[in-house]
């Protein structure tokens, strides 16, 4: 029971260790296909369970043929069991993309690759297979008040572990399983780079751009004072005979020199600057 039919264990049930020993024989073949996906094999173990040992049997399945044996007592020949068609769908769902030797497990038990929940059900209820007695599924809402489907919250998708923690299956056997695992994997966004809530690269391009047009419009006013009051002089401002006026040109001329120096020595640094700029970046190219 521990090992083929863990949910019924520990509580009253409708079947003996024989009962579970002839169905697990019975259906070899299928766990020999299905056993590699846990969630699959968990489902396709629990709707035989449910019918063999759940002490609820007379819920959702019905007798509709009877037989007497040779000791006289009255026997089951056949048994219908209704299912939610949720229940139908999310145990198909479970194993449908199983494979086994590069081929569709479901495809190989209902011997046909197109299976359907509608077939696998019919095959895995005919007892001349794999069933241990036939069994007719009624998928769909109850046909009378003393019947209730089986409901699919006992059932486990194949991207879940199993009620009993047995791990999902691998993306080989269920699709949804990649999609799950990319969504852990998959690193957080990174921020976005900002500076005083501005685009960050916006912003230091912005301030590299006023400092450099800054730099440019002081290295014209270096220029203009130099070639102003320098280079040719301003005979109309300064009056050349007289004593303050030399003193005047004397000191405009060592203010203009001072200002070329320190022109010419932006120069050199915006040059050096824009050298050293450009190394870098040839030197580790990027993708802007």
């Amino acid at each position: 029971m521990k090992d083929f039919c863990p949910a019924f264990q520990n509580q009253p049930v409708c079947c003996d260790s024989t009962q579970i020993k002839n169905l697990a024989d019975k259906i070899k073949i299928a766990a020999n296909l299905l056993k590699e996906c846990a969630s699959c094999w968990a489902n396709f173990k629990m709707i035989l369970c449910q019918q063999m040992c759940s002490p609820d049997q007379s819920t959702f399945m019905e007798i509709p043929e009877q037989f007497h044996t040779p000791a006289g007592s009255l026997a089951a020949r056949s048994f219908r069991t209704s299912l939610t068609k949720e229940y139908a769908v999310k145990f198909f769902d479970s194993c449908k993309e199983v494979t086994s030797f590069g081929l569709s497990a479901i495809g190989m038990i209902c011997a046909d690759m197109d299976c359907t929940y509608h077939r696998l059900l019919k095959e895995l209820g005919d007892n001349t297979s794999r069933a241990p007695y036939h069994t007719d599924y009624y998928v769909g809402n109850s046909r009378t008040d003393m019947i209730t489907p089986l409901k699919a919250d006992v059932l486990t998708h194949c991207w879940e572990s199993t009620l009993e923690g047995e791990e999902a299956c691998t993306c080989d056997d269920c699709s949804e399983s990649c999609r799950n695992e990319e969504m852990v994997t998959a690193p957080p966004p990174n921020e976005p780079f900002q500076i005083l809530g501005l685009d960050g690269i916006a912003a230091i391009m912005g301030a590299l751009y006023v400092l450099l047009a800054f730099l440019i419009g002081l290295h014209c006013l270096v220029r203009w004072v130099y070639n102003r009051y320098v280079r040719h002089g301003d005979n109309d401002s300064i009056d050349s005979g007289s004593s303050i006026g030399d003193i005047k040109r004397g000191l405009v001329k060592k203010l203009g020199h001072k200002m070329v120096s320190k022109g010419q020595t932006i120069d050199t640094i915006i040059a050096n600057g824009f050298h050293i700029w450009s190394s870098i970046c040839c030197r580790h190219p990027a993708n802007v």
